[in-house]
């Protein structure tokens, strides 16, 4: 894989969910066709480039936007916002190449993060997983919702259910300037089974889709 980020996660994932043979199968043929796995993984940096300017945005549109304008709510306090999937991903690497990973508490969360999703999908919370066949499809779930359980460790000060409202919100800001993109493509039809999740010109979206 060339692109370093996407070649990261899939390793990680490898590790974690080698015990999952529908997972273990999808990583393997990702792993021997990665141009689809690589955009997807591009595609959600690019989305959260969008939302990164959103949260920090006076004039951002509750009528499109108002699951963005929960999640900031949460961080308000603290003059912060999160960390991209590309930081998060570049500090793991960078810690882990200093030989002392078990001291480190940002290391620990993302040990936790993906222990938490291993635990989702054998116990059938998550069912997603061993029911997308299409393994591009696969990846994309598991960027949004995987990202979403990094978020409920990493910010835990924010409070139960911030990983929830980062779903809404980066799929909110997804609907918006993803058109055309295989993210979209891949998640739109969990998006449309939670319509009413979503704010009205969002939801607005999710009806006219494909012809966005």
């Amino acid at each position: 894989m060339q692109n370093e980020i996407a070649r990261s996660l899939w390793i990680d994932a490898s590790v974690y969910f080698d015990v999952n043979a529908h997972l273990r199968r999808s990583l393997r043929w990702i792993e021997q066709n990665p141009l689809g796995y690589e955009k997807r993984v591009a595609e959600f940096e690019d989305t959260y480039r969008n939302f990164s300017t959103l949260l920090q945005d006076p004039e951002t549109d509750p009528f499109y936007y108002g699951n963005v304008l929960k999640f900031r709510d949460r961080f308000t306090p603290t003059g912060t916002f999160p960390l991209s999937l590309y930081d998060a991903v570049t500090i793991c690497r960078a810690l882990r190449q200093t030989g002392r990973q078990e001291d480190d508490a940002f290391l620990m969360t993302v040990h936790e993060t993906f222990e938490e999703i291993q635990g989702k999908i054998e116990s059938n919370e998550w069912g997603f997983p061993n029911n997308i066949i299409n393994p591009n499809q696969l990846a994309s779930a598991m960027l949004i919702e995987g990202f979403g359980v990094f978020m409920e460790h990493e910010y835990a000060f924010a409070g139960a259910g911030v990983g929830r409202d980062f779903v809404l919100a980066f799929e909110e800001v997804l609907l918006m300037h993803g058109e055309g993109t295989d993210l979209l493509h891949d998640t739109i039809g969990f998006m449309q089974q939670e319509k009413d999740d979503f704010s009205p010109g969002a939801a607005k979206r999710i009806d006219i889709y494909p012809y966005i």
